[in-house]
């Protein structure tokens, strides 16, 4: 009779083996294992975890027969605020946190920045939508730059609006609709 536990256990071990599938980042890896709860999984597949990385379902979660596990990691973000017209009247700031947003409306969510129209974010040097997701990467380097009122006089008329331009020049440029009869 020990013998016979001691096979259906060996049974059971070999038969436990089975497919999950894992996205990380949204690109599928399929890996093969006896793990019973998703963060045994992740370690079967050498698939590190940081505690600010997103796990659905969550790390303690049980695995069914067929799984899928879905990581979106955390990368450290470096935001630069103001970092365009700093001065050492004006300096920059800079936060640095981890996440896992791509949007970079978002990541100045995250650090407490609210948006404003005339406002701008640049990614690499090139200014980027909040809405547009940037592409994967082990870290994000982001400026901001707030917006400033910026007030001309027109044919008797005053205009204001806001913008980021580093040059009065570049912001009556951005905003030349306004001016248009």
């Amino acid at each position: 009779s020990g013998l016979l536990i001691l096979t259906g256990l060996v049974l059971v071990y070999v038969g436990i083996n089975r497919p999950i599938t894992i996205l990380v980042d949204g690109e599928p890896r399929l890996v093969w294992t006896r793990a019973l709860t998703v963060a045994q999984a992740l370690k079967d597949a050498n698939i590190p975890v940081r505690q600010t990385d997103q796990v659905i379902p969550p790390t303690n979660h049980w695995l069914g027969w067929t799984a899928t596990i879905a990581l979106a990691p955390s990368r450290q973000v470096n935001l630069w605020i103001g970092g365009l017209l700093s001065t050492q009247a004006s300096p920059a700031r800079q936060r640095a946190f981890w996440s896992v947003q791509r949007l970079p409306g978002n990541l100045l969510a995250e650090a407490g920045i609210r948006l404003y129209p005339g406002d701008q974010i640049f990614w690499q040097g090139l200014g980027v939508l909040p809405g547009s997701p940037l592409p994967a990467a082990s870290a994000y380097d982001l400026q901001y730059q707030p917006g400033s009122p910026v007030s001309v006089m027109i044919d008797g008329s005053q205009v204001t609006f806001t913008s980021a331009a580093a040059t009065l020049g570049a912001a009556l440029w951005d905003h030349g609709d306004q001016f248009a009869e």
